[in-house]
């Protein structure tokens, strides 16, 4: 507890803004925390819960301000757990959030596209997802609430403000299943057949810690996947990081038109 109150007090020190919404970006997302007005950045090294990002297109940031007028700390830089985090180390800066006021939250990805119907730049709304990360950050948790309902994490009216606001974007958008596996290597084309076949839409090596704990905090929760690549075997073309911040780079704009236009609503 110690450690959420000392960075507590640096953020509280920086700024007057109190979140309602947190937003956590995914690989090559940041542009999105440059569009908050009356915004601080604070870097995460200056802040004792938060762990350092190593992956190319996290800025490793914490920016608190506006967007679309709603108060909002926006996580620009994640953790992975195939970084050499623990559950909790991936997850503690939640716990942190809660106690500054969060309840609702945006968790934003990268992910592998199981279909060629799916082509990169495709929006994927989150509404179920399967842990394949081999862990969960409520292990070791000592409370007595530790057996959360996951029936409906992602909440059902946000689902549908965001598929109706992404009526007027310029890409296209649907609504499915996310696999979430440790990495830090990709798939193999025998995994992807077997997630397809076990009902994924995408996957990615991020989201589902976070989701867990969002949901043991009882916040309102809303997933959206950037489809950045074919994965393995639904294409020829071998794959590498560098394809999935190109792909964010080319519809950044309109994604952050996209989430702004939800986080006003929200």
């Amino acid at each position: 507890m110690k450690i959420i109150n000392d960075t507590l007090k640096i953020i509280n020190s920086k700024t007057d803004i109190v979140p309602e919404l947190a937003i956590i970006l995914g690989s090559g997302l940041s542009h999105l925390a440059e569009t908050l007005t009356d915004s601080t950045v604070i870097p995460y090294s200056d802040l004792p819960i938060f762990p350092t990002s190593t992956v190319k297109g996290h800025n490793n940031q914490l920016v608190i301000g506006k967007l679309a007028g709603k108060n909002t700390a926006v996580l620009s830089g994640r953790f992975h757990y195939y970084e050499g985090y623990t559950m909790r180390e991936i997850t503690d800066p939640l716990f942190m959030l809660n106690e500054l006021g969060v309840k609702k939250i945006i968790i934003t990805n990268a992910a592998g596209s199981l279909s060629k119907e799916k082509p990169p730049g495709t929006v994927m709304f989150i509404n179920d997802h399967i842990n394949f990360m081999g862990s969960n950050p409520l292990i070791g948790l000592k409370v007595p609430d530790r057996f959360i309902d996951m029936s409906n994490a992602y909440t059902p009216s946000l689902i549908d403000l965001a598929a109706a606001q992404s009526k007027e974007t310029a890409f296209k958008t649907f609504t499915g299943v996310y696999a979430g596996m440790h990495g830090p290597s990709y798939e193999t084309a025998a995994e992807i057949r077997m997630l397809k076949k076990m009902g994924a839409d995408a996957v990615g090596m991020s989201t589902v810690p976070e989701v867990i704990i969002s949901r043991y905090l009882k916040w309102e929760i809303l997933g959206i996947s950037t489809l950045t690549n074919y994965a393995t075997g639904i294409s020829e073309k071998t794959l590498n990081h560098n394809e999935v911040l190109d792909t964010n780079s080319r519809i950044k704009n309109d994604l952050s038109k996209l989430i702004s236009s939800i986080a006003g609503k929200m």
